[in-house]
């Protein structure tokens, strides 16, 4: 995910050529907290159903021989068989205001595409894109995880007021994510950073005090901090 969004060709030998003549490029990293550990992440970090299918996701001679399509059958799998469950979301936009919503699904994204979803993400950027789902039924993830990658619909409002709503997008300084008060959970919420799975209930996101010195085809180059 990250070398398809630093424009890297998918043929190994071209990718090494192509990073050879690369300009050395500095990135700010996202951090994420959760249970009193923490870690860093360079694509994107979550919690909800993109998680729960990180912690079920592909390997081995499946994911060589189906590829993506391994992800989307997995993915399809679990929205038919996976409970929906809410958490409560506490975002500060980087403008200063904060917005408290319940949500299903939670990304905040380091890159401009993940997959199909295109959030609008800058690998240059101080601040996190964050894309939410409100909470919603089965029908109503499906719904907004169609807009977010086909049409490109969303709401500048997170309501959870409507059946089928729409995903989403902010530009977040910091998002809290903790399970939904009075909600029986059957099973954990999951998070996930850049696909590992790392914990369970509740997540603490920002951008961490580090930067990733990488070869960008392309970028113009940084100094070192």
């Amino acid at each position: 995910m990250l070398a398809r969004n630093l424009g890297l060709p998918r043929d190994p030998e071209v990718a090494f050529h192509a990073q050879r003549k690369a300009i050395p490029a500095e990135i700010p990293l996202g951090g994420i907290i959760c249970a009193e550990k923490s870690w860093y992440f360079t694509v994107a970090a979550g919690i909800g159903l993109h998680a729960a299918l990180m912690n079920l996701a592909p390997s081995g001679q499946a994911k060589r021989i189906w590829g993506r399509a391994a992800y989307y059958a997995g993915g399809l799998r679990l929205l038919l068989r996976h409970n929906v469950q809410p958490l409560d979301v506490e975002l500060t936009e980087v403008s200063g205001k904060i917005r408290e919503f319940r949500a299903c699904e939670l990304l905040a994204l380091r890159v401009p595409t993940i997959d199909r979803w295109r959030m609008g993400g800058d690998l240059l950027s101080s601040h996190l894109r964050v894309a939410a789902v409100p909470h919603t039924g089965r029908l109503g993830l499906t719904y907004a995880c169609f807009h977010g990658m086909v049409t490109g619909r969303s709401r500048e409002v997170p309501t959870a007021k409507l059946r089928l709503p729409c995903p989403f997008y902010a530009d977040a300084a910091q998002v809290i994510c903790r399970p939904a008060e009075g909600f029986p959970y059957k099973s954990s919420l999951l998070v996930q950073a850049d696909g590992e799975v790392i914990g369970a209930d509740c997540a603490t996101l920002r951008m961490a005090q580090k930067r990733l010195r990488l070869l960008w085809p392309g970028a113009q180059p940084t100094k070192p901090s």
